[in-house]
């Protein structure tokens, strides 16, 4: 049978089934962030790849939540909770025990807050203001999982909150894309030594990703869904948006990279994301996304992006004692660590959140509740 490449017209609203070209998606984005951790950070953007993590999962979390919620009128906030502890806590919790134990035998002086800050995903402010914590344990990178699990906690609230008294949700989104643009501005100009550091981890100033992702999946459930696709998947705007993504990786400017290159950036995914999901354009660039290669790592990416920073930094300091030149030290060395990356999260998948995936499926309403 062949893979499903793309959702059709009648696909628009929302629903809990597969959605094609997403785990390509992730695929590309982790792929971009792993590479950077080669010794790449100045030639990969791979803060990129973290960008389009955030957009996918506003998008995909509002979709299956506006399914629920025209499935049984409601969000079940309780079980909304839980299915996204077992879905993201186990390998989470795998990853700090490896860490520990690896910093505790390279004789690192653990401070136990930056444990914390990561069983409590708050390691995005450790991050900012004691960066050394995380990066002893290896645990730099989980500054992004705080920024999603600040989004999980406050946004189903936000649509219980709408849904149940018929109020529209797409203001409250406006609002909280404007309010990070403006937390950008006022960090850049009254803490401009800080700001650059402050404005890439900081919730209030990266929610914008979450919430256009968000604001993508309620135009595509809406009235006007066809409307905003047909104009989106038009040659010209879908080539526009591939240039400004573009531009922002080209302009080098302080203001430009703490406050308006996010903006731009998100309005260019408003167009591509949606284009690269939904109807028959672009059929090249959906195989390559729907290719089993691409779905496979796509579905480990959670995994690769736990586990790629510590098997990279790892091997790093190994790779320095290895007797050969330095040049080829290094490259065997992300080679090396390229290979173990995979594997440590495709242990992960299997051996660790596969086992937990049983329970996150009883936690699906239609089998709790009892209806089919």
């Amino acid at each position: 049978m062949e893979r499903k490449l793309y959702l059709t017209d009648a696909e628009l609203t929302a629903s809990r089934g597969n959605i094609p070209a997403l785990n390509g998606l992730r695929a590309i984005s982790i792929l971009i962030v792993t590479i950077s951790h080669m010794g790449l950070q100045q030639q990969i953007p791979g803060w990129f790849g973290v960008n389009v993590f955030f957009f996918l999962s506003g998008f995909l979390i509002s979709r299956l939540l506006i399914a629920e919620r025209e499935k049984f009128q409601s969000i079940n906030i309780r079980l909304f909770y839980l299915r996204r502890f077992f879905r993201l806590f186990p390998a989470l919790l795998c990853l700090l025990l490896c860490c520990i134990v690896i910093s505790l035998a390279q004789g690192v002086h653990i401070k136990y807050y930056a444990v914390i800050s990561v069983i409590f995903y708050f390691a995005n402010y450790v991050r900012i203001f004691a960066p050394d914590a995380l990066q002893q344990l290896h645990l730099l990178h989980t500054w992004s999982l705080s920024i999603e699990e600040h989004f999980y906690f406050i946004y189903p609230l936000l649509l219980t909150f709408c849904f149940s008294r018929r109020l529209s949700v797409i203001p409250f989104i406006f609002l909280g894309i404007v309010l990070a643009f403006v937390f950008r501005m006022i960090d850049h100009f009254w803490f401009p030594s800080f700001a650059t550091v402050y404005v890439y981890n900081a919730s209030e100033t990266r929610m914008d990703f979450l919430l256009f992702g968000a604001l993508a999946a309620f135009i595509c459930h809406g009235s006007h869904a066809r409307t905003f696709l047909r104009i989106v998947s038009d040659v010209r705007v879908f080539g526009a948006a591939i240039v400004l993504l573009i531009s922002t990786f080209m302009i080098k400017s302080p203001i430009f990279r703490d406050v308006f290159r996010f903006t731009l950036q998100n309005v260019a995914l408003l167009v591509v994301v949606p284009s690269l999901v939904f109807g028959e354009k672009y059929l090249i660039f959906k195989r390559i996304l729907n290719h089993p290669v691409m779905d496979w790592i796509g579905r480990i990416s959670y995994s690769l992006y736990l586990f790629q920073v510590p098997v990279f930094e790892v091997i790093d300091d190994w790779a320095l004692t290895w007797p050969l030149a330095s040049p080829f030290n290094v490259l065997a060395g992300y080679g090396l660590g390229f290979g173990l990356s995979f594997a440590a999260a495709a242990i992960s998948y299997y051996f660790v959140e596969g086992p937990v995936l049983v329970w996150r499926r009883r936690l699906q309403r239609g089998v709790v509740e009892g209806v089919a």
